[in-house]
């Protein structure tokens, strides 16, 4: 799943947390929030879904993805938040779902460029997450294509509910 479809996943976690939990139990809900979201990453990326560079490009293009795709989205639904609610417990607990729905992907980013070792627990996540990938994976990735409209409706529907909430 492209970074804004796990963002768009991580703000309708986080303003389901808030209609759910409110800010009556602000710790528990903002761990409720961020452990769900990263479920929620693990859940979407088991749906057949694309990705925008090929893995043999990945090293080249990757910035392009980590500006546009990842720093955009949570920049977008981020800003979105804050505008729409201030800095009250909706909004903290929207930041905690796109931290946890982002999370998988960003160890994996890590992992690659060689900033976090791939052993221990660390090892056991990425081999975890890339097997939720069982519709293509690395070099066999499925490229973005139609069968994506159910990332941008996710994203369409984040959107809407940052907006309406």
């Amino acid at each position: 799943m492209i970074a804004f479809g796990h963002t768009a996943v991580g703000t309708l976690v986080g303003i389901g947390t808030y209609q759910l939990l409110g800010g009556s139990t602000p710790v528990l809900a903002t761990g409720v929030a961020f452990g769900v979201a990263i479920a929620s990453h693990y859940i979407t990326d088991l749906v057949p879904h694309g990705h925008l560079i090929h893995f043999k490009d990945y090293k080249k293009k990757v910035k392009y993805v980590i500006v546009l795709d990842l720093a955009l989205s949570v920049l977008l639904f981020s800003w979105l938040a804050y505008s729409k609610h201030g800095l009250g417990w909706e909004t903290i607990y929207i930041l905690a779902g796109i931290a946890g729905a982002q999370l998988p992907d960003v160890l994996d980013g890590l992992i690659y460029t060689g900033y976090i070792p791939e052993r221990g627990i660390v090892k056991i996540e990425a081999k975890f997450h890339q097997e939720t990938h069982w519709h293509g994976k690395f070099e066999n990735a499925l490229m973005w294509g139609r069968r994506d409209i159910w990332q941008i409706t996710t994203v369409l529907i984040a959107l809407g509910a940052v907006l309406w909430s």
